[in-house]
């Protein structure tokens, strides 16, 4: 699913490939809007809000996952 690195997690470019591709299967855009420290990221109706890292803590890009694909 994603690549982790056991200290840092998530790298930030392989969840927003995933947001990609759950926007592509919804047949939805994917609209990115950065902000000061997050990117915040909408499909459809749903609003999720990435942290500006390069890497991030897999509990939290998993929690960002689960609602994308909850509110289908």
């Amino acid at each position: 699913m994603f690549r982790v690195d056991k200290l840092c997690g998530v790298k930030r470019n392989d969840l927003l490939r995933r947001l990609a591709a759950i926007a592509r299967q919804r047949g939805e855009a994917l609209t990115l809007v950065e902000g000061g420290h997050h990117t915040k990221a909408r499909i459809g109706a749903t609003l999720l809000i990435v942290p500006r890292h390069k890497d991030i803590n897999e509990t939290t890009a998993k929690s960002i996952i689960r609602k994308a694909e909850e509110n289908r």
